[in-house]
């Protein structure tokens, strides 16, 4: 995050998404092992986990792009571990038209955000709003998974958690802006636009590589017990990435002070890194001093 924005921009069109090419590539190969798939799906859960909750404690634009692109790359490690490697190179493409974009257009927000600041503190959501948006998400999204076929998969239901929560936010964040009289419908429509993308786009890549793919070769019960997961795992990640959002509103006291500290430090996870890699560098470099000086 130390490289200038448009370096930061053509990393995550490239070098980032690696990962994830390289399962995808390799499908043929991967879904041959299913606890490996297990594994790999598991791996990437807890990538996602980590990265969402970190990426909300963050101050500054780019570090939370950066934490935010960590739970990407995440994300779609378990979509190829739960065998949607289709949906895994949808997301590859979509993540770096998005996030590029996103790094690029990072000095517009921060002076949006000075503008609303400028304007005064801003209302949370209430208890109510929330759970309007949340049931109104959850009725649309499985509206239309149903219309798109999409209903009868496992991995594809799990992941569909992730859709109700991400336009619970945005219907919240459309009630929030808009006038009493409208923002039921806009909020609405919102909420319906970016399923029947999600879920349009979803089955346009799983018709157009059927024949490439392969599907999960593992028993049904491992599939649905990992899906159960995820659906537990994201769940409970929608209502504490809420929490962390009004917590950054208002000044945390207690126990919730000391985790929102760890939180904003990625558990010291890059600390430990940088000691590690300063570790090694300090040792390859020392060998060949030693010798020239005997």
């Amino acid at each position: 995050m130390e490289t200038p924005t448009p370096v930061s921009a053509l990393l995550h069109a490239g070098i980032v998404n690696a990962g994830g090419f390289l399962l995808i590539r390799l499908s043929n190969v991967v879904v041959m092992a299913p606890s490996v798939m297990v594994f790999i799906a598991l791996l990437g859960l807890f990538t996602v986990l980590l990265g969402s909750v970190v990426m909300i404690t963050q101050p500054a634009v780019k570090t939370r792009l950066a934490w935010s692109t960590i739970s990407q790359m995440g994300f779609m490690i378990l979509q190829c571990g739960l065998g949607l490697f289709a949906l895994a190179l949808l997301h590859i493409v979509a993540h770096s038209l998005y996030k590029a974009n996103a790094f690029l257009s990072s000095g517009g927000m921060i002076e949006k955000l000075h503008k609303i600041r400028q304007c005064g503190p801003q209302q949370s959501a209430s208890k109510g709003q929330f759970s309007v948006a949340f049931t109104l998400s959850l009725l649309i999204c499985a509206i239309t998974s149903l219309v798109f076929g999409a209903a009868d998969d496992p991995a594809v239901i799990a992941l569909s958690t992730v859709i109700v929560f991400a336009t619970c936010q945005f219907a919240l964040s459309v009630l929030g802006e808009t006038g009493m009289s409208r923002k039921f419908v806009v909020a609405a429509l919102s909420a319906l636009g970016v399923c029947l993308a999600y879920f349009g786009f979803h089955a346009l890549a799983t018709d157009g590589t059927a024949a490439i793919f392969p599907v999960w070769q593992g028993s049904p019960a491992a599939i649905w017990a990992l899906s159960i997961i995820v659906i537990i795992c994201f769940a409970l990640l929608g209502f504490t990435q809420s929490w962390l959002l009004s917590a950054s509103a208002r000044q945390p006291a207690g126990r919730s002070a000391r985790l929102y500290v760890h939180l904003s430090n990625g558990f010291y996870i890059n600390a430990f890194i940088d000691r590690m890699a300063g570790t090694w560098r300090s040792r390859a470099t020392s060998t060949p001093n030693s010798g020239e000086q005997a």
